[in-house]
């Protein structure tokens, strides 16, 4: 298979995907909720109190770096689709897999007081992002033509 066919292959899942109505609904209430995260990050910006970002971000560094793994299984699970069936794991278990590792990382946040570098975050986010892909992926119907 040459690289012209795999970008096709990738474009027509992406395709499919957009056209259903989950995914339009998803598109609505990402947009509605990153416009209103917006507002109220100018609006407390304007008035001199600490934004969500800068809490996120202080947070996320000091001991809820749970934050940056979460983002990393949310946008596996939000972004990337598999086809159907492929997934070996039930998908109960791989939640609870991933709550379970989740719960593992907040505690070691809230218990073990050690800043992690920066670099740790990426690595985070890497590592969640693997692990929603292979426990709790959307999997889409591949036509077999």
């Amino acid at each position: 298979m040459d690289f012209n066919q795999i970008n096709r292959n990738i474009t027509d899942r992406v395709c499919k995907i957009l056209e259903t109505k989950a995914a339009r609904y998803t598109q609505i209430v990402v947009i509605a909720v990153i416009s209103f995260l917006i507002i109220l990050d100018f609006y407390l910006f304007i008035s001199d109190k600490a934004t969500v970002s800068e809490t996120i971000r202080d947070n996320a560094n000091n001991q809820l770096f749970v934050i940056t793994w979460v983002w990393g299984i949310l946008a596996a699970h939000l972004f990337v689709c598999r086809p159907k069936d492929s997934n070996k794991i039930p998908e109960l278990l791989g939640i609870a897999i991933l709550l379970i590792i989740s719960v593992i990382i907040f505690l070691l946040g809230k218990y073990v007081n050690v800043p992690i570098p920066q670099y740790m975050h990426i690595i985070l986010l890497a590592l969640g992002g693997v692990s929603g892909y292979y426990f709790w992926a959307q999997e889409i119907e591949e036509d077999k033509a």
